[in-house]
């Protein structure tokens, strides 16, 4: 699915990591969970990474295996989850009624994703035009208390903003059919400011000001939550084992982020019958949820050699892991080891 052209599209599969297009994804149907936008559309995700990077969404959903309606048109569901899923901004594929829209999944977020809020209201404010510029105004002003406050108060910034540039831009606007939108006392109101000296000496003009830094506390990272689901073994459908030792896996995720693997994707477990430890395949699994190489040890040459011999049981193409090991073996090689 080109994430260019979604318009006539009504069923999406939202995928992770490497699955931009939702193709891999597809394929695990027993894994879908529905979201319906207000348009009709449908929306196919995997509820445990949702959960894990956007907690808020839980209360829309009555258990895992529910379908769900959101309040918010299909715009706003597909920049939302590719934000979740992919960390994409994806606001240039924004079609019609741009500004209720964005004001809509405001409201949704509540105080959640504060970099997110934060970046949709900047992006309100380059497309702030003379052309949108009442919308905006009225919009704004007739919805401003149904926000949480951190969010009302970027928004409350922004509409001062907004009512300079429109002030600014009176000469251009007055002549528009877009002045019967507004109110009339939000109309006299603005009038006024008109003619009061202190709009001409306002600061910043909208084109160039920017929201103040949100906080850095966002969603955690896709390598984090993978990791997360992989030590807490909820949701796991696929059971690794070694000897008599057991790790639970993913399938979706061993698909999402390493395609070419050789995890037998349509069976329950795989049975390894190899003298090499749990704990070196654990590295192994580790890495390929999170793409990270996590071996706690000075990594030798007998360990390295352990790590691409289970490596190999693994993974199809593993060139990536074996250049990480390489250089962990160099990085640990001093003038003592190497004599």
């Amino acid at each position: 699915m080109p994430i260019h052209d979604f318009s006539s599209i009504t069923k999406f599969y939202i995928g992770l990591g490497l699955d931009i297009d939702g193709s891999v994804f597809q394929s695990f149907s027993e894994l879908h969970t529905i979201i319906k936008s207000t348009d009709g559309k449908d929306f196919h995700v995997y509820y445990p990474i949702l959960k894990t990077r956007f907690p808020l969404i839980q209360k829309y959903f009555k258990s895992e295996s529910n379908n769900s309606q959101f309040p918010l048109n299909s715009d706003c569901v597909i920049l939302l989850l590719f934000y979740v899923f992919q960390d994409k901004l994806l606001f240039k594929y924004l079609t019609d009624h741009k500004v209720e829209h964005i004001l809509q999944l405001l409201i949704f977020l509540e105080d959640q994703l504060p970099k997110f809020r934060s970046h949709c209201i900047d992006f309100l404010r380059e497309w702030l035009s003379v052309q949108n510029c009442t919308d905006y105004i009225t919009q704004l002003s007739t919805s401003i208390d149904k926000y949480p406050p951190a969010t009302s108060s970027l928004l409350q910034t922004f509409l001062s903003e907004i009512k300079i540039f429109f002030i600014k831009n009176w000469n251009t606007i007055v002549t528009t059919a877009s002045l019967e939108q507004i109110p009339k006392a939000l109309l006299i109101e603005l009038m006024k400011l008109r003619v009061t000296p202190v709009v001409e000496q306002s600061t910043i003009p909208p084109s160039t000001s920017q929201s103040p830094s949100p906080p850095d506390t966002d969603l955690i990272s896709l390598s984090e939550t993978c990791d997360i689901l992989l030590n807490s073994k909820e949701n796991s459908d696929l059971t690794l084992t070694i000897g008599t030792q057991e790790i639970p896996l993913h399938k979706y995720l061993l698909c999402a982020n390493s395609p070419h693997n050789h995890f037998p994707i349509h069976e329950e477990s795989k049975i390894i019958d190899n003298k090499v430890s749990i704990e070196i395949f654990q590295v192994i699994v580790k890495y390929i949820y999170t793409g990270n190489l996590s071996y706690t040890a000075p990594v030798g040459i007998d360990e390295a050699n352990l790590l691409c011999q289970a490596a190999a049981i693994l993974l199809e193409q593993r060139g990536e892991f074996e250049q990480l090991v390489s250089k962990s073996m160099l990085s640990g090689i001093d003038q003592k080891n190497y004599l």
